[in-house]
C-alpha cells in the first residue's frame, strides 16, 4: 500500500503544538495484499497521518452503485359484463423464480398500483369472492405498465356430481386455493357441497382425495402441499355431515401429470385434486 501526501515543512518542526505527540500501531490490509495472500502487517502513524489515512479510505470506498431501475405498474379489476370495479380484488405479484414480491389491495376503483425493477418478469395473480382466479404475465416493462383484469364470476350452478365406478379418478374442476397454502377459498364452496351431496345420497361409498401439482419448485414441498391440500378437502366434507372413515387422502405430488409440465397451461391442468371411489 502506498500513501504519498505534501506537508508544510514548517508543520514537521520539533515542538509544533499541531501534531499531537500520540502514535497509532495500525493493522492495514490493502485489499491488494489480501488478494496476494500476504498476512496483515503492521504500521505506525502519527495522528495527523491517520487522519489523513481515514478520510481518504473512506473517500475511496464510500461510493454507492445506482440503484435498479424501476418502473411503474398500475394494476386494474373490473366485472367483465358490468364493467364495474372489483375493489375487494387482492393482486399478488411473482417475479420468474416464483419468490412473491408484492401482495396489493385494490382501492375502491378496484385498483393497485407499484413500482418493480425493469430486469426481471413478472406474474400477477387477481383473486376476489365469487370470481374465477386470473393470472397475467407482465414482461419488458415500459416506463408506464397496465395490467387489466377482466374478472369472471364464479359459477354458482354446479352439475350434480355423480359416483363414478371404482378405481376412476374423476377430478373436481372447480377447487380452488390460496397460492401455495393449503386453505380452501370461497369458490371451491359448490363444487365440494355437490360432491358431499353425493355421498350423501350413497352412504356406503367410501373415496379417496387425491391432490396434483406442477413440477414446478422442491418435490417434497410439492407433496407436504398436496397432501394438505387433500386433507383441506376432507375436513370440509366432514363438516358437510361425511364420516372420517369414509374418507381418505393421499397428496401426490407432481408423481401424476395428465399433460407435459412445458407451459402454464399444462401446468393448471396438473394442479388438481380428484377423488376415487374405493
Amino acid at each position: 500500500m502506498k500513501v504519498s501526501a505534501y506537508i508544510p515543512r514548517h508543520l514537521l518542526k520539533k515542538g509544533n503544538s499541531f501534531l499531537i505527540d500520540i502514535n497509532f500501531l495500525l493493522f492495514y490490509t490493502s485489499h491488494l495484499l489480501t488478494w496476494g495472500r500476504k498476512l496483515p502487517q503492521t504500521m505506525k502513524f502519527s495522528s495527523l497521518f491517520f487522519v489523513f489515512c481515514v478520510c481518504g479510505f473512506t473517500n475511496a470506498f464510500g461510493q454507492v452503485g445506482p440503484k435498479p431501475e424501476e418502473y411503474y405498474v398500475l394494476i386494474d379489476a373490473t366485472h367483465i359484463e358490468t364493467k364495474l370495479p372489483v375493489p375487494s380484488a387482492k393482486f399478488f405479484v411473482t417475479d420468474d423464480e416464483g419468490k412473491r414480491v408484492f401482495e396489493l389491495q385494490a382501492d375502491a376503483a378496484g385498483k393497485a398500483s407499484t413500482k418493480l425493477p425493469r430486469k426481471a418478469n413478472y406474474l400477477v395473480e387477481c383473486i376476489a369472492e365469487g370470481f374465477m382466479t386470473l393470472i397475467l404475465p407482465v414482461r419488458d416493462l415500459r416506463p408506464q405498465n397496465v395490467v387489466q383484469f377482466k374478472m369472471i364470476p364464479a359459477k354458482k350452478e354446479i352439475v350434480p356430481l355423480k359416483i363414478p365406478e371404482k378405481g376412476k379418478a374423476i377430478t373436481l374442476n372447480n377447487i380452488y386455493f390460496d397460492r401455495s397454502s393449503p386453505v380452501l377459498r370461497a369458490e371451491s364452496q359448490p363444487e365440494l357441497d355437490a360432491l358431499a351431496e353425493a355421498l350423501t345420497q350413497n352412504p356406503t361409498v367410501r373415496i379417496e382425495i387425491r391432490g396434483h401439482t406442477d413440477s414446478a419448485g422442491d418435490f417434497d414441498l410439492n407433496v407436504k402441499l398436496s397432501q394438505e391440500r387433500c386433507q383441506s378437502v376432507e375436513e370440509y366434507l366432514i363438516k358437510k355431515g361425511i364420516q372420517r372413515s369414509r374418507l381418505q387422502s393421499k397428496g401426490r405430488g407432481s408423481l401424476d401429470p395428465i399433460a407435459p409440465n412445458t407451459s402454464e397451461e399444462n401446468r393448471k391442468k396438473n394442479r388438481r385434486v380428484e377423488f376415487v371411489v374405493l
